[in-house]
């Protein structure tokens, strides 16, 4: 399996260990933190992790624990999705439950519950990685106590600041939880980017859009 946007081994060599490619720009939490990048480069970079996502998917295998530091910017500045620890085959067999490891805060509603990672708990963490790349936010502040609450609570992982228009399907006020990070979509890719955001971030998970679906949201 091998692909564009997640990052493989290097089979030049033969070794009793895999040998991986060293990247200098080193993950996404610290290249968007680090450099200064435009808006639509950052959508660019989503862009291209939710490829390396369809890539996996159509593999069967759920990754279980999607974060910006779990992605690594190749010297061309091409994100690589990585760290596979979690990562399960997507069976319906019995004996293939797919408990996941994956970071709280990043973890959707029903993997807090049963620790059960799915493609559509992948979904949910990319909405959360959006959040760090394209907002500078990180989900419930980095706060797994408030994840927890706030999902009992029935509260996303981040609002909309209120002094921003409301975008049809955005959380309506009784939802809002100041201790949560609230964001700015001051231009037309970061308001974009939030109403995928939105999408990704729906309770069921049967209603939330599939990978191959955001990559069209993003073609667009």
């Amino acid at each position: 399996m091998r692909s564009y946007n997640y990052k493989g081994f290097d089979r030049r060599y033969v070794s009793p260990w895999p040998i991986c490619i060293f990247y200098q720009n080193h993950d996404l939490d610290l290249y968007r933190r680090n450099k200064n990048i435009s808006y639509w480069e950052r959508a660019k970079l989503l862009r291209d992790i939710i490829s390396g996502l369809c890539h996996i998917h159509r593999e069967r295998i759920v990754h279980g624990d999607i974060k910006a530091a779990n992605v690594l910017i190749d010297n061309s500045h091409i994100p690589k999705i990585c760290d596979f620890g979690s990562s399960r085959v997507d069976c319906s067999c019995p004996a293939d439950t797919l408990l996941c490891n994956g970071t709280s805060q990043w973890s959707s509603p029903e993997l807090l519950e049963d620790g059960v990672c799915t493609k559509e708990s992948d979904i949910w963490a990319f909405g959360c990685l959006a959040l760090e790349v394209q907002f500078d936010k990180y989900p419930y502040n980095l706060n797994p106590t408030l994840a927890y609450l706030s999902v009992l609570k029935g509260l996303p992982p981040a609002e909309l600041s209120s002094a921003e228009p409301v975008i049809p399907g955005s959380y309506p006020e009784s939802r809002v939880n100041t201790a949560t990070p609230t964001i700015k979509a001051e231009d037309s890719y970061s308001r974009r980017v939030w109403s995928i955001m939105q999408k990704c971030w729906e309770f069921d998970p049967e209603d939330r859009p599939d990978a191959e679906e955001l990559l069209i949201e993003f073609n667009r």
